[in-house]
């Protein structure tokens, strides 16, 4: 099994500084196609792109997922993508996951490396409340992103966008 994974696109330097950090306290298995990050205590399994990604959030115990810095707003997909599958989830904050989700009870948040290494340390000795928020991380993407509620969603924009900006007599 595996005990973290890692989905990063931020920096190089950030990179870096986290998986030295979690190296350290556990081995690691990245998903990329750089060989900056080959040090003892993480395994580089290549890109993710001929990859079961489902298999590999079911293997894994803690899913780490880290938005671009160029990424603005919105929840990015790999988080959706890890809990939907049911994975264990601790990301980055983003406001939208804060308006979305309840942080703590559906998916964790760290706010720095310190922070994120003191909740894989805690969660991986935590098999059941591990579990607990990843099942519930599960149940509100499945409620939140479902294609029916997101057509739905779609449609009220759609309609508001146009009462707002084609309505006769503006």
């Amino acid at each position: 099994y595996r005990e973290q994974c890692f989905y990063p696109k931020t920096t190089v330097i950030d990179r870096l500084v986290m998986l030295d950090a979690m190296s350290n306290i556990g081995e690691v298995y990245l998903y990329s196609d750089n060989s900056v990050f080959e040090k003892k205590g993480i395994v580089n399994c290549g890109n993710l792109k001929n990859i079961n990604i489902l298999e590999i959030i079911k293997k894994t115990k803690i899913n780490i997922n880290t938005t671009p810095r160029g990424y603005r707003d919105g929840v990015y997909g790999n988080a959706l993508e890890i809990m939907g599958m049911g994975g264990f989830l601790i990301s980055d904050y983003r406001p939208e996951l804060e308006k979305e989700f309840i942080l703590g009870e559906e998916l964790l948040i760290y706010e720095d490396v310190a922070d994120l290494l003191n909740k894989i340390s805690y969660y991986m000795e935590h098999e059941e409340e591990r579990n607990k928020i990843a099942k519930k991380g599960q149940k509100k993407v499945r409620q939140l992103y479902c294609l029916s509620r997101s057509l739905e969603t779609m449609e009220q924009k759609i309609e508001k966008f146009r009462k707002d900006n084609f309505e006769y007599g503006k």
